[in-house]
């Protein structure tokens, strides 16, 4: 009796460690194919999902272990480049903005031009988060600094429009 429960359990284990090889293989090949798409995302998900598998799978054999490594370094690298791209793109808006400041243009258009790219700013924070502290500052004091004109520029207009309004309902009454 005791044999025969020892060889159900272990029976069971293996048939766990065989559906967790099979999940593991699934999320490997996903990841795989996400690289190849360069999705990073997908295949951050799907590598971190081979990682919580592999405790489960027993030993896996050798190029599974190697396909694991290799897409783990893949990854690794593409997301390095990935952290560096955005790091060079946020010194280059930052750099944008304060020659933006430098400039002598119309305030709309000097509006335009720092929410453009106050948009990019946002589009890269889509992508990846976890901006420096210090370079988010820069940016934004430089766009502050850019707007700052034309923010005047519209505060004269709305007080003009504002008076031109009070003497015309004066003129009414």
């Amino acid at each position: 009796v005791i044999e025969q429960r020892r060889d159900a359990y272990v029976r069971a284990n293996q048939q766990e460690q065989v559906s967790a090889r099979h999940q593991l293989h699934a999320a490997l090949h996903e990841a795989e194919q996400a690289l190849a798409a360069g999705q990073l995302q997908e295949a951050r998900a799907a590598a971190d999902r081979t990682r919580a598998l592999k405790a489960h799978a027993g030993v896996l054999p050798k190029p599974s272990v190697q396909r694991l490594s290799r897409v783990v370094q893949q990854l690794t690298d593409l997301e390095k480049w990935q952290k560096f791209g955005q790091q060079s793109a946020r010194a280059q808006l930052c750099a944008r903005a304060e020659s933006l400041a430098q400039q002598t243009l119309a305030p709309t258009a000097l509006a335009r031009e720092v929410q453009q790219l106050r948009a990019e700013w946002k589009k890269l924070d889509e992508q990846h988060a976890g901006v420096p502290k210090p370079l988010w500052e820069r940016f934004d004091g430089a766009c502050e600094r850019a707007y700052a004109p034309a923010a005047r520029h519209f505060a004269e207009q709305a007080a003009l429009h504002k008076q031109a309004r009070k003497q015309r309902e004066d003129a009414l009454r």
